[in-house]
């Protein structure tokens, strides 16, 4: 991370930042500053000596993982503020993910960010988003293409934000992958997420 940006306390105050930006009452972040005081101190400002700070922070979070908690999602989250802050052009950051809890986590901890300090962009998506443009795009031409995609990561059965031909607004659309790609091809369903 040095490379990307002028000093290690540069790098430190963007993990910094990021970690009060997503910290959370009840979050395995929350609960390895409350047992690593010298940590804690750290990101409440109360101390300045930095010096180990992404290794004692990392380590601490990962030694406090326990099945079934949401830490997976908090440090993409702490890494995509990280990341925004990459001293680039403005360009985009696009997260795939279908994990809902880990789009809403991301999202909320985002929208609590004043516009202007918040970096590059970061968009998300949902796996059939992105297949649904390949189709429009002319990249994929039947059904058949899109099916390899829309099977990654799932047991065939898929959950779409979106809206179907005669819906309204968008909710939650179940479908096996076969007619999730059957009615992107048919244009009869739009994808939000």
């Amino acid at each position: 991370m040095e490379s990307c940006f002028a000093s290690r306390q540069q790098v430190n105050n963007y993990l910094i930042w990021a970690i009060r930006m997503i910290n959370s009452p009840v979050s395995t972040i929350a609960k390895t500053l409350l047992e690593d005081e010298g940590l804690r101190n750290i990101v409440e400002e109360k101390s300045k000596n930095t010096q180990d700070f992404y290794t004692r922070f990392f380590s601490g979070v990962r030694k406090n993982k326990e099945s079934g908690d949401n830490l997976g999602e908090e440090m993409l989250a702490v890494c995509l503020h990280v990341l925004v802050k990459l001293p680039e052009e403005e360009e985009k950051f696009c997260v795939i993910t279908d994990d809902k809890g880990a789009a809403g986590k991301i999202d909320a901890s985002f929208r609590r960010v004043n516009r202007r300090y918040r970096g590059k962009c970061v968009i998300l998506f949902s796996t059939p988003k992105p297949v649904q443009a390949l189709y429009n795009e002319g990249i994929a031409a039947e059904a058949e293409e899109l099916l390899p995609i829309l099977h990654a990561g799932n047991n065939g059965i898929i959950k779409i934000l979106g809206a179907e031909i005669y819906d309204i607004d968008n909710r939650e659309i179940t479908l096996d992958c076969a007619e999730a790609a059957r009615k992107i091809v048919e244009k009869k369903i739009h994808i939000a997420l």
